[in-house]
């Protein structure tokens, strides 16, 4: 098409120049003719009276005879019309009687075309006869050859003024128009393609609330290609309800103002979102309103992501609460535990009083517990990770399962025959996969199906959700155990793993079972994922590491006994800063046959080790008051006493305190709170730690 007009305008301007270049040329010639015809008009009329008066003179002089005077009409004709003007004109002068007989002529017959002027010869009073005069023009077309060539000159320039340099200006803005057009669709082409790779709905809403731009991902949201969008109204596209909950947002945007806003929203393509959406007013230089740029974005997954991290957060937090409040009661259950086995011993010879002992004695027990529980909700609990095969731990313990819980459950296991191993404290899982049994023996109180499966899985760099409760990418072991009970609701699954929190009756749950199993996963570098739905059951999914080597068949723990290792006179310093748990330490001790010495705080001890040189073993806690904890307390005598052996008591774990930089590695821990045998063992066990290997630790 364009070529066609380009066709046409060149058509056109040749047209125009050629007319106006003819006109110009025909306009000039035509001009210098008329203006050479009237010149020698008049200059002919002129002889041809110059021609009569002088034979007007002859007449007056012979009245009666002029006529026959041939030769001096002759001579006078001679005289009228010169030689070089009948030469260059080609006159030819004749004479008429009053008859308009011939009565003499000069000359040479004009040649055409010819210009002819004829004046009477009178004698006064009347006409005796005529002059004639004529006289070839012809010179005037041949001196008017160069005029016509300056007039085609000038017709020449004037057509390439008129159409090549209008025709090159004009192609000139044709060319720079196309380049602008190109230009303009390369910008709206690359507009177009930023809109559409953006991952938000882009579009732009006239006055009439009429859509007159979207991009890739409306044509998405409203399963309709583009043209059938473009130029409808808002509320043609959208549902009515969707619609009328947005109209005050388009009314605001309307009136000149921006608005955000979020809500739910579910568009044509029917899929439920959660969106963001901004409304910008376009305005225009004078003030109108025109419509407003509408940018709306899909944020469900962001929003899903921010509740399971605040859900995290609040997990975390609980977890440092939930973990301070384990160590002080650690150190209340030590005191506790100390003085009733000092009762015990004590009371031993009375029955009744040795029942209600072993009553309170287990009730500390259970305490101490507790507080595991709450340490494994929180990571600080002691963990021994180790390469493990899983489907041997679960079919041992599977068979415990079948003893405990009721018969109208089924138990089934589903074991990978390839599983890998994996690397964690045997023990701690074992205690996970109880309580995960226990909760779904709770959820079916009728009876169900309990299955337990293990799987291999790899977690790649593009599953992998990251964050506070996601899995690194791996390869790791998964333990599912599902149950065909009653199932939850969401509200109760956002809190499931929150310590204390319980579905149950009162007294039948401590709230602490799902809290436990979530902290000992993530401590060992792993994850817990449940699923479940009112009716449907439960699923419970633990993730662990993959070991990177050899795993070992997990055996059960042997009953400890319960003897307790004497002293042999050794001296102890006892560096424990609670007043009533430093006197059940010291007790305990001295009944094994210690002597013992005892420290509130890191100075007052270091006072006691300048004094004294003969001290076997320094017993201290790790959290000390006064700015010096056991760690540096114990740097600083060993500094003094190269051989002097440590034993370190804490409430947290080893591992918390490895973390917090209070311990280091290798060296002889006791968990409180601890009882008498126990603390029996670990005195004789660093007692009797060789010097070389204590140096080395």
């Amino acid at each position: 098409m364009r070529e066609v007009g380009n066709l046409s305008l060149r058509r056109s301007l040749t047209a125009i120049a050629a007319a106006v270049a003819g006109i110009t040329f025909a306009a000039i010639s035509f001009d210098y003719v008329l203006t050479a015809y009237e010149y020698e008009a008049d200059r002919i009329n002129d002889q041809a009276e110059f021609a009569a008066a002088e034979v007007s003179k002859l007449v007056y002089a012979r009245p009666d005879t002029w006529m026959y005077q041939e030769e001096r009409l002759s001579e006078l004709l001679t005289t009228i019309t010169p030689a070089s003007t009948l030469a260059s004109h080609t006159q030819n002068l004749r004479i008429f009687d009053r008859d308009g007989a011939l009565i003499s002529e000069a000359g040479v017959p004009a040649q055409t075309p010819t210009i002819t002027a004829r004046r009477p010869v009178t004698d006064g009073s009347a006409v005796v006869g005529m002059v004639e005069l004529t006289e070839s023009v012809r010179h005037i077309w041949r001196h008017g050859i160069p005029v016509g060539l300056t007039g085609l000159g000038l017709a020449i320039a004037i057509f390439v003024v008129l159409r090549v340099l209008p025709l090159r200006a004009l192609l000139k803005r044709e060319a720079a128009l196309e380049a602008a057009q190109r230009k303009t669709q390369e910008g709206e082409q690359l507009l177009r393609l930023v809109t559409d790779a953006m991952p938000v709905l882009i579009g732009y809403v006239d006055s009439d609330e009429r859509l007159r731009f979207v991009n890739k991902i409306a044509e998405n949201w409203y399963a309709r290609p583009r043209a059938e969008i473009v130029g409808r109204t808002i509320c043609e596209m959208l549902p009515r309800a969707l619609c009328d909950q947005i109209r005050p947002q388009m009314e605001m945007a309307l009136s000149g103002k921006p608005v955000t806003f979020e809500q739910p929203a579910t568009y044509p393509d029917g899929i439920a979102r959660r969106v963001l959406g901004s409304y910008f007013p376009h305005i225009a230089a004078d003030g109108e309103i025109q419509g407003y740029f509408a940018l709306v974005e899909d944020v469900t997954a962001q929003r899903e992501t921010e509740d399971r991290l605040r859900q995290a957060q609040k997990t975390e937090a609980l977890g440092k609460l939930t973990g301070g409040i384990a160590h002080d009661f650690n150190n209340l259950l030590g005191i506790i535990l100390g003085n009733i086995e000092i009762l015990r011993d004590q009371h031993s010879e009375d029955p009744e009083s040795v029942k209600l002992i072993d009553a309170a004695l287990n009730a500390s027990l259970r305490g101490g517990e507790m507080t595991q529980r709450l340490l494994s909700f929180s990571r600080k609990q002691a963990l021994t990770p180790r390469a493990i095969r899983v489907n041997d731990l679960i079919s041992n313990t599977a068979i415990l399962l079948h003893r405990t819980i009721a018969s109208s459950i089924h138990i089934e296991t589903v074991l990978a025959e390839d599983l890998w191993p994996a690397m964690v404290d045997a023990g701690q899982l074992e205690n996970a996969i109880v309580n995960l049994s226990v909760n779904a023996r709770d959820a079916m109180p009728d009876g169900g199906e309990l299955t337990i499966e293990t799987a291999n899985t790899e977690i790649e760099n593009d599953m992998a959700t990251g964050g506070a409760d996601g899995l690194a990418p791996g390869s790791y072991v998964i333990i599912t155990v599902t149950d065909s009970g009653t199932g939850m609701p969401s509200d109760i699954l956002n809190h499931i793993f929150e310590p204390f929190f319980t579905t149950k009756e009162v007294g039948k749950g401590s709230g602490l079972g799902l809290s436990m199993v979530y902290g000992f996963a993530k401590q060992s570098g792993g994850q817990v994922k449940v699923y479940s739905e009112p009716g449907e059951g439960t699923s419970v999914r633990i993730y662990l590491p993959k070991a990177n080597c050899d795993a070992a068949t997990p055996t059960t723990d042997q009953p400890r006994e319960l003897d307790s290792p004497t002293g042999r006179g050794e001296i102890i310093l006892v560096v424990e800063d609670a007043e009533d748990l430093r006197g059940v330490a010291v007790a305990h001790l001295q009944s094994l046959g210690y002597t013992v010495l005892q420290a509130g705080d890191g100075r007052t001890a270091l006072a006691q080790l300048q004094k004294r040189s003969d001290i076997d073993l320094l017993f201290t806690d790790i959290i000390l008051p006064g700015g010096m904890n056991g760690s540096e307390l114990a740097r600083l005598a060993r500094a003094r006493y190269p051989n002097l052996r440590s034993l370190f008591a804490s409430g947290y774990s080893r591992n918390a305190l490895a973390h917090q930089g209070r311990i280091e590695e290798g060296v002889r821990l006791i968990d409180k709170p601890y009882r008498r045998h126990d603390l029996a063992r670990a005195v004789r066990a660093a007692l009797d730690e060789p010097t070389d290997l204590r140096e080395s630790a």
